[in-house]
């Protein structure tokens, strides 16, 4: 088995990676940011029915927001989908003589109606994409500190740029690359290499394991800033974190429970960066979720089905020492138990000056007893 896996690390991140990252103020992680986040879609929705359908009145936590929103938001990917049958059932219905003569006006108010609705539905899901930007952008990076924190972790888990490194991602900001960059790493995240970088190129995420060991791949499993889906299909990569409707829909997966890449509007660069990350993780050494909830039904079956459990580790991660106690931590803990059993926990500070290099070092030995 250990001869079968090429790949010294898979580094996968989550929001507690990159919230200590921010330049004017910590990049938020999941809680913090769907507060905000819910905040902002109540003051976007005037309308008392719009709230309704939401249900985001009320103190609630990370998980529950997100299988609130996802629900709303498949809610709307069916609303939009059913446009066909609202159309065939206006041609029907002016077909009947009988409904035509007792609702003669029935047939254009249903259109209305439809049309109304969707133009409504649309604003918001506009307002959303503003709001989720502005979340992420506005902080900047502080790209020294970046460096020296994930500087030290790869030291500590002997990767340097002769390497064969792997380096996925659940967020859709640029912290992890903006680090790896400044540490020397060539980086790959579906953006062919230019001699004049342009700022609008074809994204080509199919083959990023390719070079592993030449340079790190990069997956942004729930896209990524500034990556849009245009009409024709292809998604573009806008290098940049700003926001702008007129280049396309933005390739970045909102917060829902189910994770379900199917009905999502570029479902297939996510499948394909999804496959990838399965194939890294049948082929590395050592496995480290780093900074994740674990929140993720597709993540935990990926790293259930393709890591022995004795090359996996799970960071517990906190802001400060006295927090690494705190019940907040609790769901991670269980999350943990509950779906890989007795693995390596590495409770940990991750920021500029992080902690847990004891329990890193152990699973380090033990992963050296493997090979």
């Amino acid at each position: 088995m250990a001869d079968d896996r090429d790949i010294d690390l898979v580094l996968i991140t989550g929001a507690g990676a990159s919230c200590a990252f921010g330049q004017l103020r910590q990049l938020p992680i999941m809680d913090g940011w769907s507060d905000a986040l819910r905040k902002k879609i109540i003051d976007l929705s005037e309308n008392m029915a719009f709230r309704k359908m939401i249900d985001l009145e009320g103190e609630i936590d990370g998980p529950e927001f997100e299988r609130r929103l996802g629900s709303f938001l498949r809610q709307v990917q069916a609303f939009r989908e059913v446009k066909p049958l609202v159309k065939a059932s206006l041609d029907l219905s002016t077909t009947r003589q009988e409904f035509r003569m007792r609702m003669p006006s029935q047939a254009s108010a249903l259109e209305e109606w439809y049309s109304t609705t969707s133009n409504a539905i649309e604003d918001l899901i506009e307002g959303l994409n503003v709001i989720l930007y502005s979340l992420f952008d506005e902080p900047g990076i502080n790209d020294f500190a970046a460096a020296k924190g994930f500087g030290w972790l790869l030291e500590e888990l002997g990767i340097d740029d002769r390497s064969r490194f792997v380096f996925a991602t659940t967020n859709y900001d640029l912290v992890g690359e903006t680090a790896l960059a400044r540490l020397g790493y060539r980086i790959d995240w579906g953006r062919p290499p230019q001699l004049q970088p342009s700022p609008d190129v074809e994204l080509r995420v199919e083959r990023l394991l390719g070079g592993v060991g030449s340079y790190v791949p990069v997956p942004h499993l729930h896209g990524r800033l500034g990556w849009y889906l245009r009409p024709d299909g292809t998604v573009r990569d806008m290098q940049g974190g700003s926001y702008s409707k007129q280049w396309g829909t933005p390739v970045v997966m909102w917060p829902d429970d189910e994770k379900d890449a199917s009905s999502y509007v570029a479902t297939g660069v996510i499948d394909m960066l999804w496959g990838q990350l399965r194939e890294a993780l049948g082929r590395a050494r050592k496995v480290l979720v780093l900074g994740h909830s674990l929140h993720d039904r597709f993540l935990v079956h990926a790293l259930r089905e393709q890591v022995p459990a004795e090359r996996l580790a799970v960071t517990i991660c906190a802001e400060s020492l006295e927090e690494l106690s705190s019940p907040r931590l609790a769901p991670i803990r269980d999350a943990v138990q509950r779906n890989f059993g007795t693995i390596m926990t590495i409770p940990m500070v991750f920021g500029p000056e992080p902690t847990g290099v004891d329990q890193l070092r152990l699973w380090m030995e033990d992963i050296e007893q493997l090979d």
